[in-house]
């Protein structure tokens, strides 16, 4: 199999993963809190971690999007958010504008906070990506990436730094444990290393394609398996955590 990335990854945008928890149960998730759901979030603990880690390393951050799942849920979103701030990079909310607390996100913002609501109003998207769709299985000899990593930059889990969040999330199901757990330790080299490994197992390189039509749903075999495997193996494989226990 040839893997062709795109020549260029964004190392100074950054999608924070909050949360995994969400209120909506979008059939083509590419962050896989329909398939795959978890209660899980990333600690106020881990949050200050990645604080310091990029003030000591004077990490030059322009954009960072607190998304999940769905951000608001999280119980300590406006605390977080103060912590952030503090990296005076240009700093969203992500969210999907369903449930009463995304709805009543823009009141709470602390100021300079930017909203970016989706406005879902159920789980049927016409313009979401069959991300369930493996390139490996649908092209064994070539995968191409896509530009997410570019446009939408680095993901951050409580399980560390990936080439994306839709990466992340590919990590959280099939338990890789491909996670960077120190900022110091992102680097081209490594995230190259991860995307061999990610891209062949996400559907988002069918955007070269096209959309689906609203209202499908295709999945390959190793998605299958993986979601039937998921709670067991959520239960007995533990990943290593970001910035220590989360």
């Amino acid at each position: 199999m040839l893997f062709k990335p795109l020549p260029i990854a964004h190392l100074n945008f950054l999608e924070i993963e909050l949360t995994t928890k969400c209120d909506l149960h979008c059939r083509h998730c590419d962050r896989r809190c329909c398939q795959a759901p978890s209660d899980e979030e990333m600690t106020i603990d881990q949050i200050g971690y990645f604080v310091d880690e990029s003030r000591r390393l004077k990490y030059p951050w322009k954009r960072i999007h607190v998304l999940g799942g769905e951000p608001s849920l999280h119980p300590n979103l406006s605390y977080i958010l103060g912590l952030l701030k503090t990296l005076g990079c240009e700093l969203w909310v992500v969210t999907n504008g369903f449930g009463p607390k995304a709805k009543a996100l823009r009141q709470v913002l602390p100021d300079g906070v930017l909203l970016r609501d989706t406005l879902k109003t159920g789980p049927e998207h016409p313009h979401f990506v069959q991300t369930d769709v493996t390139m490996m299985e649908q092209n064994p000899d070539e995968v191409l990436s896509c530009d997410h990593t570019d446009t939408c930059g680095l993901g951050l889990t409580r399980y560390g730094f990936y080439p994306c969040g839709p990466g992340a999330s590919i990590d959280r199901v099939v338990r890789m444990d491909l996670g960077i757990r120190n900022l110091a330790d992102v680097t081209m080299e490594v995230i190259l290393k991860q995307m061999e490994v990610l891209c062949p197992l996400c559907g988002w390189s069918e955007t070269r394609k096209g959309y689906p039509e609203p209202h499908t749903f295709e999945i390959s075999p190793f998605w299958v398996k993986e979601y039937r495997e998921y709670p067991r193996k959520a239960k007995d494989a533990p990943l290593l955590t970001y910035g220590g226990p989360g």
